[in-house]
């Protein structure tokens, strides 16, 4: 995995991102900005962005990493650990960066401790402590309804909830009520579903 902020000396992340895609294609690569007045540096660099699996804001807490760290990790591991162990998914619909980047940090600490939680009030040896660690409900992020349905369809039998925002990317232009749309399209498939 690799992460690239805005300021590197002598070039850009995209011309460090399109040589480190030159190497390896298929490497995580994430886009750390310095502050969210970043977000306005990168508007209009399109083509560019797509090096990147995701942009985040740093906020001066650390538990980005983390949240960048599992957002990687999580979306590696869990057609495995659905398929296998039976993992719950958490669907995250969300288009801002700068929303994202500071409640996922947040979202990852909670499902952490209620994991925690769990494990303290069952009687495990550290193996399997460690075990039921892993096992931990997946957050599967997207920034646009299609992505969400197929997710969303993909593991529905592993949805434990779905947190949306109402508006996001519908057929590539924004739309006002694409939250609205998902939440509805999911519950016609899975009504109990909160």
């Amino acid at each position: 995995m690799v992460i690239l902020t805005m300021r590197i000396d002598e070039m850009t992340p995209f011309e460090l991102g399109a040589k480190i895609r030159s190497i390896n294609e298929n490497i995580p690569m994430l886009l750390l900005l310095n502050s969210d007045s970043d977000i306005e540096l990168i508007r209009g660099t399109g083509e560019r962005l797509r090096l990147f699996d995701r942009i985040f804001v740093w906020h001066g807490d650390a538990k980005i990493f983390l949240a960048m760290i599992k957002y990687v990790e999580d979306a590696v591991n869990v057609v495995n650990d659905t398929r296998i162990r039976h993992v719950r998914v958490i669907l995250l619909g969300e288009d801002s960066i700068r929303y994202y980047s500071r409640y996922l940090p947040i979202l990852n600490v909670e499902v952490m401790k209620q994991t925690q939680r769990l494990i303290a009030d069952e009687q495990l040896n550290d193996m399997k402590k460690l075990l039921r660690m892993r096992t931990r409900p997946k957050i599967l992020m997207t920034d646009n309804y299609e992505d969400a349905v197929a997710i969303s369809d993909r593991h529905k039998d592993y949805l434990l909830c779905v947190i949306s925002d109402m508006r996001f990317l519908r057929n590539g232009e924004v739309d006002d009520q694409a939250g609205l749309s998902l939440i509805r399209y999911i519950k016609e498939h899975l009504p109990p579903l909160p």
